[in-house]
C-alpha cells in the first residue's frame, strides 16, 4: 500500500484527492497485523483486570486483545501515511481526514465479539489534520461537535474546497453554519458514554 500512496502523493497534479481504503481490524483480528505488533496479551493490565471482573469469557478476552492488536498496527499505517502526507505537502495546503466504517464490540458492554448494533459497534475515531492549521479555539471546539459519519461527504466537499448547487453546509463538521444533527444507532438516538483503554 504505502509505495502506491508514495506514488499518488509526489503526482504532479496540483489538486487532487486520494482515497487509501485499509483492511481494517475484521475478524478474524489476528490475520490484520504483523507478529511485531503481537503487544496485547491475557495479563494483568487494567482492562484485562476489569474484564475478568466483568466475567467476560476467555474468548471474549482473547478476541479484546486480538482486536487491540490490529488497532495498534492500523494506527501505525495511519501515521505513516499522514507523516507521508505532511512531508509532501510541505509549507503547502491540504487536509488529511482518518475515519472508520465501523467498530467492533470486544467485551466493551457485554460478553460478545464482533459486529454490534451498540455505541461499541460504532462509535469511530474521526481524524482530521490541516494545513495551515485552524486557529487553536476553533479547532477545540470541532472536537466537541457530535457528528455522524453517515454525512462525511459534506466535510470532504468542505475540505476540498468543492462547491455544488446542492451544497448542506449544515452538515459538514469543518463549517461555520454546521448544525448538530441527532445521532443515531439501530434507528435509536445517540449519547455516547466515556469509554477508554487505559
Amino acid at each position: 500500500l504505502l509505495p502506491y500512496y508514495a506514488a499518488a502523493l509526489r503526482d504532479p497534479t496540483p489538486r487532487k484527492m486520494i482515497f487509501v481504503h485499509l483492511l481494517g481490524a475484521h475478524p478474524h483480528y489476528e490475520l490484520r497485523y504483523p507478529d511485531t505488533f503481537r503487544y496485547f496479551s491475557d495479563g494483568n493490565d487494567p482492562v484485562m483486570t476489569l474484564m475478568r471482573q466483568q466475567n467476560r469469557s476467555p474468548w471474549v478476552r482473547l478476541q479484546r486483545n486480538l482486536y487491540d492488536n490490529a488497532m495498534r498496527y492500523q494506527d501505525h499505517v495511519i501515521a505513516r501515511l499522514l507523516q507521508d502526507f505532511k512531508a509532501q505537502i510541505g509549507a503547502g495546503s491540504g487536509a488529511f481526514l482518518f475515519t472508520a466504517d465501523h467498530a467492533q464490540e470486544v467485551g466493551h458492554t457485554r460478553d460478545f465479539a464482533g459486529h454490534s448494533l451498540s455505541e461499541a459497534g460504532f462509535t469511530v475515531p474521526l481524524l482530521i489534520w490541516l494545513s495551515p492549521p485552524l486557529p487553536a479555539a476553533v479547532s477545540s471546539a470541532l472536537e466537541h461537535r457530535p457528528f455522524q459519519t453517515d454525512v462525511l461527504d459534506w466535510t470532504l466537499l468542505e475540505l476540498a474546497h468543492i462547491r455544488t448547487a446542492f451544497d448542506q453546509p449544515h452538515l459538514s463538521l469543518v463549517s461555520a453554519h454546521f448544525v448538530p444533527q441527532t445521532r443515531l444507532i439501530g434507528g435509536k438516538p445517540y449519547a455516547p458514554s466515556s469509554r477508554n483503554r487505559h
